[in-house]
């Protein structure tokens, strides 16, 4: 078979067409066949939720695994839900966003953390020669004015230690 009528992809198995694919295939609007990996340009990712299809974007209740091409209900682990585009991300992006459990969030505070620009992860304690800074929830290497380093608490502090 050489070409599909609209709505049929081609069935690389058969060699037939077909209006579905089977596993481990999806549908591919581009090509009009079905493929094991969705196609890079343009983006997509491989979709069970309506049918086995290629779709350029994943349901709102899924995540976009830019790893794997693929749409997802939960990132893998070594991978971080990142909600600017919904996609599961190796890094959080970088300048305000941080890693916290498998989360990338802006705010590190809201689980009473602080920012790690090194790492750009949400910590409990900050790096040796960083402080906890209480008035912006980063690791800083300098307190801010009326605050004094504590080496003790590793941290801040509005009286002398």
């Amino acid at each position: 078979v050489s070409d599909c009528a609209t709505g049929l992809y081609k069935n690389p198995k058969s060699n037939s067409c077909s209006s579905t694919c089977v596993d481990p295939h999806f549908a591919d609007e581009t090509s009009l066949s079905c493929v094991p990996i969705c196609t890079s340009n343009p983006l997509t990712f491989a979709s069970t939720s309506n049918g086995r299809k290629c779709v350029s974007t994943c349901l709102a209740s899924e995540w976009h695994d830019l790893s794997s091409r693929k749409c997802v209900t939960t990132c893998v682990s070594n991978t971080f839900a990142y909600e600017f585009n919904r996609s599961c991300v190796l890094f959080c992006p970088g300048p305000s966003h941080y890693a916290l459990g498998s989360q990338c969030v802006t705010n590190c505070s809201v689980q009473s953390k602080y920012s790690d620009d090194t790492t750009r992860t949400c910590v409990s304690t900050c790096p040796t020669g960083y402080y906890k800074d209480p008035t912006t929830f980063k690791c800083v290497s300098n307190c801010p004015n009326t605050y004094y380093k504590s080496e003790l608490l590793n941290s801040c502090t509005q009286s002398c230690p």
